[in-house]
């Protein structure tokens, strides 16, 4: 008995220390990411709106981050939602930070990052191919080139979506 009682107060101490680390580092990742806190959609893009929005009082920053949304092939009829986050220069990001995790860095044209946590929704691995079709009909594949974290989106698994970083001419 005083064993069992040993065993569950060593483990309710190490249940408080992992939740006191976590919190903690939680938070610190998340702040790294430098998140933004709003997001203007449109149609038009130009330097000249991001400008005027980065010279709007109380904006801090602001970058353009085009989204377009897609499918993915993960099986021979089946296709996974997917969002493809089309970023100007991987080495100046200014809002929502990505962080290198695995292979090439920046993607060349016709190639993606994948938030690693969406790999296993894409049934993907790093080098394999994905046969994407793209809001408005357009078909393209991409090489898988490599992986990121992006510690300021939901995790892939959890939305049932592909997230993917490619650079600004692709695809």
């Amino acid at each position: 008995m005083i064993l069992a009682l040993a065993a569950g107060v060593f483990e309710a101490g190490a249940m408080l220390t992992k939740y006191s680390i976590l919190t903690r580092e939680l938070g610190s990742t998340f702040r790294r990411t430098r998140p933004a806190s709003a997001r203007i959609l449109t149609d038009e893009l130009s330097d000249a709106l991001i400008d005027s929005v980065r010279a709007m009082p109380g904006v801090g920053e602001a970058e353009a981050r085009p989204m377009v949304p897609a499918r993915v092939r993960v099986g021979p009829d089946q296709w996974a939602a997917a969002v493809l986050f089309v970023v100007r220069d991987f080495d100046d990001q200014r809002i929502d930070v990505i962080g290198r995790d695995v292979g090439a860095w920046p993607p060349a044209e016709g190639q993606v990052l994948i938030e690693r946590a969406s790999l296993p929704v894409a049934h993907a691995i790093v080098g394999d191919t994905l046969a994407m079709r793209l809001a408005g009909g357009g078909d393209t594949r991409l090489e898988v080139a490599g992986t990121v974290h992006a510690a300021g989106l939901a995790p892939g698994w959890m939305d049932h979506v592909v997230i993917g970083f490619v650079g600004w001419r692709s695809p």
